[in-house]
């Protein structure tokens, strides 16, 4: 038998309580030497220590994600408002990956060398793998909202959430530099990156043009996006492609 304690100062929850609830998910019933809000200490039977460490596990890569997460995601040059709608989705993204295999075995190591553990060092300084993997989901949230508002903002920007400018006709020139530039008979100009061609008919199914007139600069190179184009819009749309030399 031997003595182990769980401990966590940062993220102020209940550590103890929610160490309890894991262990007894995982059939360790009776109860412990101390229970607190910062830490939990018990008596571990060697029939005990798997389950011990399962929960454990469980408790810093499932529990204190969320917090973890937290962290991460205010370190975002961002505001509050921004923030806030990361952060789920964050979550969602960190969820693709199932890296517990991984925090567990990292636990085994570690408990052959203390008795002890804290949950913020443990994540930050002994499970890197699964923190790369939550900041890179961080990072992939907050692009995403970038998108989403820069999207918005080229909306506006042309009018389209104004029913006024429906029925107009658009201008696109497909450049060979990897760039679009849209206009429209009101002088509605936009510019947006052939990688993302489905940007380009997300605006064009906002405007709701009369007719669309392409200038393929590009010899050619961009014809999946003209296909795209003309299955949406049909007789709508109309291409001029320049030959390659």
């Amino acid at each position: 038998m031997a003595r182990y304690s769980i401990k966590s100062y940062d993220y102020g929850v209940d550590i103890g309580r929610l160490a309890e609830r894991r262990l007894r998910l995982n059939g360790i019933l009776t109860p412990s030497l101390h229970t607190g809000s910062t830490d939990l200490t018990r008596e571990v039977e060697s029939t005990e220590l798997e389950a011990f460490i399962t929960a454990a596990a469980e408790l810093m890569y499932r529990d204190l994600r969320h917090f973890e997460l937290a962290r991460l995601v205010d370190l975002l040059p961002v505001n509050l408002r921004d923030k806030r709608l990361i952060l789920p989705q964050a979550l969602c993204l960190s969820l693709q990956t199932d890296m517990f295999a991984y925090v567990k075995n990292n636990l085994y190591d570690y408990f052959d060398e203390a008795n002890f553990v804290i949950c913020e060092g443990f994540i930050r300084f002994r499970m890197p793998e699964a923190l790369d993997c939550w900041a890179m989901a961080v990072d992939r949230a907050g692009q995403e909202l970038q998108l989403k508002q820069d999207m918005a903002e080229l909306m506006e920007l042309i009018g389209l959430a104004s029913s006024d400018r429906s029925g107009a006709d658009v201008s696109i020139v497909l450049r060979d530099d990897g760039m679009a530039a849209l206009t429209d008979d009101r002088g509605g100009r936009v510019e947006l990156e052939l990688a993302e061609g489905g940007g380009i008919l997300t605006v064009l199914m906002g405007m709701a043009p009369r007719q669309i007139t392409v200038y393929d600069l590009s010899g050619g190179k961009n014809r999946a996006i003209m296909e795209s184009i003309h299955a949406v819009f049909g007789k709508r749309a109309r291409f001029f492609i320049k030959k390659s030399d």
